[in-house]
Formats: C-alpha cells, sequence, structure tokens
C-alpha cells in the first residue's frame, strides 16, 4: 500500500471521521474516482461506512491553478508525493503564498535547500511554517539529537559536544524510495550547476534571518566497520557498519543545531551513526552490500538497469514483512562538561512505512494544532527537532511509539 493510504487509515483510525472525528481532515489527489476507491478501500478494511464520506479535494501539482483549493482552507498540508523535486515544488510555492504549514516525508536535502532559497524570505512574511523529512527520514534521529542535548542543558547546564546513533531496524525500501534516488541522481549535477552555481552556500547553516548560526555539526560517520562506542551492555561486543541514510540525517541535525535557542557552546557537535550488527561478519556483509549496490546505483548505466530489475513506485515488501519491522534508535550523547546522556527511541512496524505515515500525520496536526509549542513563531523552514521537538516526541509516544532518556552525571 502506498504511504498515502497508510497515512489516510491511520488518520481515519486514530482520529476518527464525520461527526467522530476529533480533527477535520481530507485527502487531495488528482482523480475523484481513486480517491473514492481508496476511501472505500480503508472503509472496508475498518469497518466504518463513514470513511466513505470523507472530503476530497481534487488537485494536481503539475496545474496551479487548482492549488489554491489545496491550501487556502487548512492549517496545515502534509503531503507523500515524490519525488518531491519533480512533483513537490508547486505545493510548497502555495503553502507559502498563502501562510499555510507545511510538512513532508522527503530525503532530497538538494531540493528541500532549493526550496528555502527560494521561498524563505515570503515564508517568514506569511507566517507557513515548513518542515520537510518528517518521516523515517529523518524525524527519529533529529528527535534523538536534539532530546539529548536539552536533557544535558536542562539537567546538568552543559552543551552536547559529541553523539552517536546506533541503528537497529528490520525493513525494506520502497519502490517510491529507489525512485527519489533515480531521479535525484539523474539530476543532481544540472540542479547543482543551475541552482548553486557550483559552489553552494550550506543554507542548513544559517539563521531564520539569513545570518550564518555559530553552532555546528561536523561527521564522525564511520567509513567501514567497526565495533561500537557506546558503553551499554546491550552493544557489548557488537559491530557496527556504515548506514546509507545517515549523511542524509546527520544534514537535518545539523540543521536542528543551527536553530538551537539556548545553546551556549559554539564547539561543534561530532556526529556519528551505524547500523548495528550482531558480529563482525554480518557487520562486514552489510558494508559490503552498501559498497556493491550505491556502486550500481551511482553508475549511470548499471542504474538504469537496476530501474527496471528493482521495486516500482508503488511496490515494496508485503503487509506482512511491514508489520514484522520495526526500528530502534539508541542515543549516546557526551557534553562539553564530560556530562553523558543515553536514550532509546522504538518504533513498531517498519520504520520506512506505517510508522513514517504515523510520524507524517503527527508532525502535520503538531504543526496544526500545537503552534503554542513550537520553539519558533514565526514562519520559514524547519527541521522536525528544531520547531517541535517536544510536542512531536509527546504525540509519537501516545500513538504507539517508545522513547526513554536518562543522565549519567560527570563525577
Amino acid at each position: 500500500r502506498s504511504k498515502a493510504k497508510l497515512a489516510t487509515t491511520y488518520l481515519a483510525k486514530q482520529y476518527g471521521v464525520g461527526s467522530k472525528s476529533t480533527v477535520n481532515w481530507a485527502i487531495a489527489g488528482r482523480s475523484k474516482a481513486k480517491l473514492n476507491q481508496t476511501l472505500e478501500s480503508i472503509s472496508m478494511e475498518l469497518g466504518n461506512v463513514d470513511v466513505k464520506n470523507v472530503d476530497v479535494i481534487i488537485t494536481d501539482t503539475s496545474d496551479k491553478t487548482t492549488l489554491k483549493n489545496l491550501v487556502t482552507d487548512t492549517r496545515a498540508v502534509i503531503t507523500t508525493a515524490g519525488p518531491f523535486q519533480k512533483y513537490g515544488s508547486p505545493v510548497v510555492e502555495f503553502c507559502v503564498k498563502y501562510g499555510t504549514h507545511y510538512a513532508d516525508i522527503t530525503g532530497e536535502v538538494d531540493w528541500n535547500k532549493k526550496m528555502m532559497k527560494r521561498y524563505e524570505s515570503s515564508a517568514l512574511k506569511t507566517g507557513s511554517k515548513l518542515v520537510s523529512f518528517c518521516g523515517h527520514d529523518s524525524v527519529p534521529w533529529d528527535l534523538t539529537v536534539r532530546h539529548l542535548s536539552n536533557k544535558l542543558r536542562e539537567d546538568c547546564n552543559d552543551d552536547l559536544e559529541y553523539v552517536e546513533c546506533l541503528d537497529e531496524m528490520k525493513g525494506a525500501a520502497s519502490g517510491g524510495t529507489l525512485a527519489t534516488v533515480y531521479e535525484s541522481l539523474d539530476q543532481a549535477v544540472k540542479e547543482f550547476e543551475l541552482e548553486f552555481g557550483g559552489n553552494p552556500l550550506d543554507l542548513y547553516e544559517r539563521l531564520p534571518d539569513g545570518s550564518e548560526s555559530p553552532y555546528k555539526v561536523i561527521s564522525d560517520l564511520p567509513s567501514t566497520v567497526s565495533q561500537c562506542r557506546n558503553p551499554s551492555p546491550r552493544f557489548a561486543n557488537k559491530w557496527c557498519s556504515p548506514f546509507f541514510m545517515a549523511p542524509i540525517n546527520m544534514a537535518i541535525v545539523q540543521r536542528s543545531v543551527a536553530l538551537s535557542l539556548a545553546r551556549k557552546s559554539i564547539t561543534p557537535v561530532k556526529y556519528r551513526e551505524a547500523a548495528v550488527a550482531e558480529n563482525f561478519m554480518d557487520a562486514f556483509t552489510m558494508w559490503f552490500g552498501l559498497i556493491i549496490i550505491s556502486t550500481l546505483i551511482f553508475n549511470p548505466v548499471t542504474r538504469q538497469i537496476l530501474k527496471k530489475l528493482l521495486p516500482q513506485p508503488g511496490e515494496g515488501p508485503s503487509e506482512k514483512t511491514r508489520m514484522e519491522g520495526f526500528l530502534c534508535v539508541s542515543g549516546y550523547g557526551i557534553g562539553v562538561k564530560g556530562n553523558k546522556a543515553e536514550s532509546v527511541m522504538y518504533f513498531p512496524q517498519d520504520g520506512g512505512y506505517h510508522s513514517t505515515a504515523r510520524m507524517l500525520v503527527e508532525s502535520g496536526l503538531c504543526l496544526a494544532l500545537d503552534g503554542e509549542k513550537h520553539s519558533y513563531s514565526d514562519g520559514g523552514f524547519y527541521s522536525p527537532a528544531s520547531i517541535m521537538c517536544d510536542p512531536l516526541v509527546d504525540r509519537l509516544v501516545k500513538t504507539g511509539s517508545k522513547f526513554a532518556c536518562a543522565i549519567e552525571r560527570k563525577k
């Protein structure tokens, strides 16, 4: 099932429909027939005939005359329609124009920076808050790092200096995710030259007013297999392998660190992230497999072959496989003064499907309903943790995730 359908199902099941709904919501798309077909299917799945009466909005991102109806009568728009550099820009444009909040599940850093460059000054004027990366990319890691940072500051008057995220997961990539990777690589050189002239300004290191933030992140991402550094007994004798999404997660963490309001130390935060394996051989197999598949995807010739062999948009693992999946991110942070913090964030079900749909919906509701809890009141482009860390963690925990954090003071 598509992530859009999963998000719709989650909304109907968690928040109700019609007179029993605790929030007002609608779904949007190009085809009224397909939207009604989706609602019919969800109605049968949930055993709730009222689902068929959910409002539908007909809109087509390729026809801007239809987008005003999408954004003018709502507080927030959430979207799963990627690749976003291909389909997402008009929605961002109209949300900014009409002051509507926006959330998506993109993992496309270059596209997000392009949107910032085009529309951030306008968003400041209209009050539109735009938050990308509200799914598996990169909510768990972004919230983990910000929460460790907050905990060290609140409990120890210390600022985070080093953080490691260890990833344990069971799941598989979707055809839509792969399509985004292909599109990003196919357009990479063209977009780079067009938008940045070969010398990109790192927009993630600046403040909403355009000035440079004094708070930076530096990479400690592993390039090969290594033993886990986290001192927890749970990771004793376990090994780590590079995680292919870690560079994207680190970029979003950089954005959140740059927008830290209470941070005092200008010491850069060193970020490390890796996938956990039971032993050296498992870690080596993951690492070697990552090298092989990355080489095939980055090569223009073999990429065209992979496009035909790997899952297509809308395709992916079975429902049984998704339900049996999980994602667990263990965070370990050290402060400038030597205090330590540990956390665990757990998502039942495949992080890239059901959990991503839930993260997106709760992010949209957080933007629409929890404004008084936001770190920033002005419009602009934000990362998830930079604007709604605590309220989003609360929403996720109340709807199925587990989260715990503890402090070890320096003696």
